[in-house]
């Protein structure tokens, strides 16, 4: 199923700018913030959140563009730094680590943290210690860098038991998965079929490259789809393997398609909203409909600058089936 849609070149160069801000010398204080806070203190992480777009804000409404772009910028930016926290709150151990991290960040053109990449890079890097790269090594699956790393710590630590308490950081099921594979334990089929719960791009593709059967690594697509509903990229990722006979399975409930639909109405998925929901149609309801045109409609009237809403909503309407419009009336916006 196609899944993946080249974002606009306005998106593209608003992402770009907005990425570009966030290296900016006057935010470089307030940006190391987000590796330097303390776990689990959320009123400190908003007060972070807040400083950094105000400052941000700032920088933009000093260029020289028209008044229109940078509002759209203000919320594009906004949406990068929110990305940039969910980056520091999935990677923890990462905290208070005395290196620049943002500097080794790898970007999608649409605008978000490419996390499998960033994984690659840091530990290219070598600047965190054997343990915090074997860590991240194992969080994303990279096997190469894994069984090195392995041997590294083992032998620098020189007590094997010691280094697998080391895994506090992974789910327990990922780190028996990886330490059943450092002793060399044989896999079964069964063992391959309930794998543990994956939650990113790299452990999808380790797991998808570990079975010889196409039924065995479909079931598992399906099953990781629903098992990461509320994860966008996750679900774009397993469907990207899926073919539209597969989708039945994957929405077989009433509510399951517009729930993953309406994640394309958030920076950056805008410009993939319209392409993904004209292969959804047959899964949306009439009631489907009605509630995504009130959440478009609610983006307009919050003033949220980082998408052509206006435009969106006349081009949703216009697309959707009128079977699913009956009973329905065009949102006003005056």
């Amino acid at each position: 199923m196609k899944v993946y849609f080249p974002p606009s070149l306005l998106n593209i160069s608003l992402s770009k700018v907005a990425v570009s801000i966030c290296y900016a010398k006057d935010l470089n204080y307030l940006m190391a913030g987000f590796q330097y806070r303390h776990k689990c203190d959320h009123g400190e992480t908003r007060d972070l959140i807040q400083s950094v777009v105000e400052k941000g804000n700032e920088i933009i409404f000093a260029l020289q563009i028209p008044k229109s772009l940078k509002e759209t910028l203000t919320g594009v930016f906004k949406a990068t730094v929110l990305d940039i926290n969910i980056w520091f709150s999935e990677h923890e151990f990462f905290l208070h680590i005395y290196f620049d991290i943002l500097s080794s960040f790898h970007w999608n053109a649409e605008g978000s943290i490419n996390r499998l990449k960033t994984a690659q890079a840091l530990i290219q890097r070598n600047e965190a210690s054997d343990i915090l790269l074997l860590t991240l090594a194992a969080t994303y699956c990279l096997e190469v860098d894994l069984e090195r790393l392995w041997v590294n710590v083992v032998i620098s630590e020189r007590d094997q038991s010691m280094v697998e308490s080391y895994f506090y950081e992974l789910e327990y099921q990922w780190s028996s998965y990886w330490l059943q594979k450092f002793h060399y334990v044989p896999l079964t089929r069964e063992s391959r079929i309930h794998w543990p719960l994956i939650k990113n791009e790299g452990q999808l593709l380790h797991i998808l490259r570990s079975f010889d059967s196409d039924c065995d690594r479909r079931n598992r697509l399906i099953a990781t789809a629903k098992e990461n509903s509320e994860n966008i990229n996750m679900m774009r990722s397993c469907l990207s393997h899926l073919d539209e006979s597969d989708l039945k399975e994957v929405f077989e409930k009433k509510r399951d398609a517009y729930e993953f639909i309406k994640k394309f109405l958030n920076w950056p998925f805008q410009t993939s909203f319209i392409p993904m929901v004209n292969q959804l149609w047959s899964y949306l309801s009439n009631r489907d409909i009605n509630e995504l045109l009130l959440l478009i409609t609610f983006q307009i009237r919050q003033g949220l600058g980082d998408f052509n809403y206006v435009d969106l909503l006349e081009e949703f309407w216009d697309q959707c089936p009128a079977h699913l419009k009956e009973g329905i009336q065009k949102p006003l916006l005056n």
